[in-house]
């Protein structure tokens, strides 16, 4: 259903383009470029270029990956892959567990959770923890 949508709005976008074409001439060169890329950026990525994206990155081979070993390094890749699989590949926690050696869903969903709670959060420390303002106790 994602994907229907992602395919009407790009196919919205590029109607009203050719509209503003029609009423106000020519677009400058740029924004039907910036149209096409931002229809392409709508596509999910495939699930096994994510995998062998952060198998590089890593260091490791997508047999070690999709293996039953738990080495801190093939933890923080799977936990990355498995996030990445969710949110750029748009694929459900059933789906990812099924192509990543057969492992349970509630293992996935867990460490996408793990993921956001370490990585993405210590990008930004601030973030949700309540601050203490020192109060003056000479008055």
């Amino acid at each position: 259903m994602r994907s229907l949508t992602a395919t009407i709005e790009c196919h919205l976008i590029l109607a009203m383009s050719e509209l503003h074409i029609l009423i106000f001439g020519r677009p400058p060169v740029e924004s039907v470029t910036l149209l096409s890329a931002s229809c392409q950026e709508q596509k999910p990525k495939s699930f096994h270029d994510v995998k062998r994206e952060v198998c590089r990155k890593y260091g490791i081979t997508v047999e070690e990956l999709d293996g039953n070993r738990r080495f801190q390094k093939l933890i923080l890749a799977r936990r990355e892959v498995w996030w990445r699989g969710r949110y750029e590949c748009k694929k459900s926690y059933l789906w990812l567990a099924f192509y990543s050696g057969q492992k349970d869903h509630t293992t996935v969903l867990q460490a996408v959770r793990r993921y956001e709670e370490t990585v993405l959060r210590a990008s930004h420390p601030c973030e949700g923890r309540e601050h203490s303002v020192p109060v003056n106790q000479s008055q």
